[in-house]
């Protein structure tokens, strides 16, 4: 949230559940507003999540990274 993220696509293992957290923490205790669009993607192979990404346009679009735990 501090480096400006605006979308996060989760995708594998777990990815409804790491998409709530990810939404949970945007949305905190209510006391502030962040704004987070977040995708899960269970059954996609990573390079077509990465595509997705990459064609999202508006404030959406930017710089794709990806991130694996």
């Amino acid at each position: 949230m501090r480096s400006g993220v605006t979308f996060v696509a989760v995708a594998g293992k777990d990815v409804s559940l790491i998409e709530d957290i990810i939404d949970e923490t945007c949305v905190g205790d209510g006391s502030r507003s962040y704004s987070m669009l977040t995708s899960s993607r269970p059954d996609e192979p990573l390079a077509e999540v990465v595509a997705f990404a990459e064609s999202l346009g508006l404030e959406f679009s930017g710089p794709v990274e990806i991130v694996e735990f």
